[in-house]
């Protein structure tokens, strides 16, 4: 069996990765990643390009991970030894290019994901959105870097990309020097059209992008549209980092990095009848779509359901129906069985800002409705939320007797 097992008030979880995360502490090994060209490791950190004269490399998770349904990620990185001022940056690259785990760019300007002009066509890694830390500023394809310590997103849609700054989405000083040699973090958040970048410890994000892998987005020096990319699947990528040297160089290092799909924690692990699984939880009578979001109206009703999951052999489900007010931080939650909770659960010890808001098993968390019935029920919120706010709601539910599964997460906006 797995899931959650019940045994008095005691929450036991079984703690197996899922597909949709992983995360790397350091490089000690590379199992599970494919190093491409002049890129290696040195001391457990992976080095994409060396400080040595016009270089380049790739660094890619061999398996695709889910992107459409959102993800996030971070990474600590470091720029050093530089010559001639330093160059020229590295990348965070999301691809569906024909070359999968293999592919690479050019050197230089280029940062191992562009091409120079006259290179045949499929030099570009093509099909994909590249986050630039460009150390070296250029003017490629005439149009100019903003200094040389940018950050800048680009993506020519499913055709090849380039470093081009008219392929930028979005761009902007970096407000620290990304070559001071210093070790420095880059979490990168996407959801529900969102392209969101933070720098160290910033609590706002330097960029915040529009951009969809199913619309695209906006090409921002010629405000021209560009497509989203052709998935694999319609929902996939790899994931990884390029960078390049040229006539200058430095070291471009990756000390860390962690990974987590918003749709592993989403979709939940209650299984369906028949394989998949099974969605049990609604709000306003609606999953949320591909999204998992309900946008509600202040003071309106809101009704949340949870019906039993149908390849249970009971005839009613207990369960913990939780809330977190925030959107899914799937990276802060606890991964077990088939799915991932969104969200710290608030149980003694750890460090939650979620509440419960039904317990049939009385755990003794404290509910905010008391003596809800066991799945299937619904139950209307009459007055609504007073003002807006944004919710992540999830629970467990018994499958069947004394074992539990995570049940599907929904996003409630309340504008």
């Amino acid at each position: 069996m797995h899931g959650f097992r019940i045994l008095g008030t005691t929450l036991l979880l079984s703690l197996v990765l899922v597909a949709q995360s992983f995360s790397y502490s350091n490089f000690a090994s590379t199992t599970g990643l494919t190093l491409v060209n002049h890129a290696t490791t040195a001391a457990g950190v992976l080095v994409v390009t060396p400080a040595l004269i016009s270089q380049r490399g790739a660094v890619w998770y061999d398996l695709p991970v889910p992107v459409a349904s959102g993800f996030e990620t971070s990474f600590r990185f470091r720029c050093a030894q530089p010559s001639g001022g330093g160059a020229d940056g590295l990348a965070f690259v999301i691809q569906a290019d024909a070359r999968l785990n293999t592919a690479l760019g050019n050197h230089a300007s280029a940062l191992g994901y562009g091409a120079f002009v006259g290179v045949p066509t499929g030099t570009a890694i093509a099909n994909s959105l590249a986050i630039e830390l460009d150390t070296f500023q250029g003017n490629f394809g005439g149009f100019a870097d903003l200094n040389g310590n940018e950050i800048s997103v680009h993506t020519g849609g499913p055709g090849d990309n380039s470093q081009s700054e008219g392929y930028s989405i979005g761009r902007v000083a970096s407000p620290v020097n990304l070559s001071d040699g210093l070790v420095h973090t880059l979490r990168v958040r996407y959801f529900e059209g969102l392209l969101e970048i933070w720098i160290d410890a910033a609590a706002a994000p330097v960029l915040s992008i529009a951009y969809d892998f199913a619309i695209g987005g906006t090409q921002i020096l010629s405000a021209t549209p560009v497509a989203g990319l052709s998935l694999l699947n319609g929902t996939d990528a790899v994931v990884g980092f390029t960078a390049s040297t040229g006539g200058s160089w430095e070291t471009h290092e990756i000390l860390d990095w962690t990974w987590t799909s918003f749709e592993g924690c989403l979709a939940g692990s209650v299984p369906a009848i028949g394989g998949g699984l099974q969605d049990t939880l609604a709000v306003n009578l609606s999953e949320g779509g591909l999204g998992r979001t309900v946008v509600a109206g202040v003071n309106t009703p809101i009704t949340i359901e949870m019906i039993r999951p149908l390849a249970s052999p009971l005839a009613t489900s207990n369960l913990v129906l939780m809330a977190n007010f925030a959107l899914p931080a799937p990276a802060t939650g606890l991964p077990f069985s088939a799915g991932t909770l969104c969200f710290l659960p608030p149980l003694p010890g750890l460090p939650s800002n979620a509440l419960v808001l039904f317990d049939t098993l009385n755990l003794g968390l404290g509910t905010l409705v008391p003596g809800t019935p066991p799945a299937p029920f619904s139950l209307t919120f009459p007055a609504g939320l007073p003002s807006p706010v944004t919710l992540t709601l999830q629970g467990v539910i018994e499958v069947t007797p004394f074992t539990f599964e995570v049940t599907n997460g929904v996003i409630l906006r309340v504008v």
